[in-house]
């Protein structure tokens, strides 16, 4: 336990460290030996995620962010936290001013510290994070999900509505249908047809959870063809911007 406080609060100067170089030196040189060194340790315990099963009882937090303007550094946090039954148990947001531009492969620098501040206004711990994005699925296996879920010690899935690397069989068209997403060789995802007759979402683990558990689970929070963790989140951060801005 305290190995585990001590590499996440490395992790946590690491990052913000990055983002200061890139503000003083326009340099990413730092964010992506961050990458690569979680490259290697994904890499090293791969082989181990299928053991990390979905937790008994599953708190799950659902987490989204919006840019009211594309070109503005302004962002909108947000998260809902609700259990297996679909119950609302929390809600909360921040607004707040991102210090990392948009980089195509380097989203995470981008909007993690929102995440974190808004982590810290939350008073139930999810015990699983549901982001709208890449997990592993990621040309470094560190999407959004996965650098999330290892900043914040959390067990974690992205749920992307788009494919960013990798390739697939096409699903079949019946909900529940799936097929394996293929990158260097590896499995970093379920391409997963959530609701019959519609286009599939793309999910793949993002932190401390086992691939072969993630298409039941995450079928089970779907009534939509998004899952509700992720849709409901999206929904409250757009009520938030049309309330506050």
């Amino acid at each position: 336990m305290k190995h585990t406080l001590i590499m996440r609060k490395i992790g946590l100067q690491l990052f913000y460290k990055a983002i200061k170089e890139y503000q003083e030196k326009k340099s990413l040189n730092l964010a992506t030996k961050i990458q690569n060194r979680y490259y290697q340790k994904i890499l090293q315990n791969y082989h181990k995620w299928k053991n990390c099963p979905i937790p008994k009882n599953p708190i799950i937090g659902g987490i989204d962010l919006s840019f009211p303007k594309k070109t503005d550094d302004l962002i909108i946090a947000g998260i809902v936290i609700i259990d297996l039954n679909l119950n609302i148990l929390e809600k909360k947001f921040i607004i707040t001013k991102t210090e990392f531009p948009y980089i195509p492969g380097y989203l995470s620098f981008r909007e993690l510290g929102a995440i974190i501040s808004l982590m810290e206004k939350i008073t139930i711990k999810p015990n699983i994070l549901c982001f709208d994005g890449q997990g592993i699925a990621h040309p470094r296996f560190l999407g959004i999900a996965t650098h999330g879920g290892i900043l914040l010690d959390i067990p974690s899935i992205g749920i992307g509505k788009s494919k960013l690397i990798g390739y697939y069989k096409k699903p079949e068209i019946k909900k529940g249908s799936k097929s394996k997403l293929i990158y260097q060789n590896r499995q970093v995802g379920w391409v997963l047809r959530s609701r019959t007759n519609t286009k599939p979402i793309f999910i793949s683990p993002g932190w401390k959870l086992g691939m072969d558990y993630l298409p039941e689970f995450i079928l089970s929070l779907c009534k939509y063809r998004v899952p509700e963790p992720t849709r409901l989140a999206h929904n409250f951060v757009n009520e938030v911007k049309k309330y506050y801005l």
